[in-house]
């Protein structure tokens, strides 16, 4: 079996070229939200006085929550105006930041199998 990465439903999904890597330091905080260790960013803009906070429930790839990517991909649409909530679903035991390496070999060998890959 080989899985075709040149499908339109995986395009930009799989190749290094596509990969947005953030920069700055994080501006939220970590909280306990029912249990959950949270990484929680606040809008910059103010609402108050609507009622109402538009909110988004950020989930993290295998990396986890502490991956200073991720924390700055939640800061980014907190600076959009939406209160983000970004929960440690793994219980701070993700896949260790060093697998990243990894991924940078996987995307190598897609491109020089013309996007095949034999699984």
């Amino acid at each position: 079996m080989s899985l075709d990465v040149r499908s339109p439903h995986l395009s930009g999904l799989v190749t290094a070229n596509n990969i947005d890597i953030h920069e700055g330091t994080p501006v939220g905080n970590f909280e306990i939200v029912h249990n959950l260790r949270t990484y929680i960013s606040n809008p910059k803009t103010d609402k108050a006085g609507t009622g109402k906070q538009d909110t988004v429930i950020f989930l993290s790839d295998i990396f986890g929550v502490d991956l200073l990517n991720t924390k700055l991909v939640a800061d980014e649409w907190a600076g959009q105006g939406y209160k983000v909530l970004l929960p440690d679903l793994f219980d701070n035991d993700p896949v260790p930041h060093q697998h990243l390496k990894v991924s940078s070999l996987i995307s190598d060998r897609i491109s020089s199998t013309n996007g095949r890959i034999r699984t």
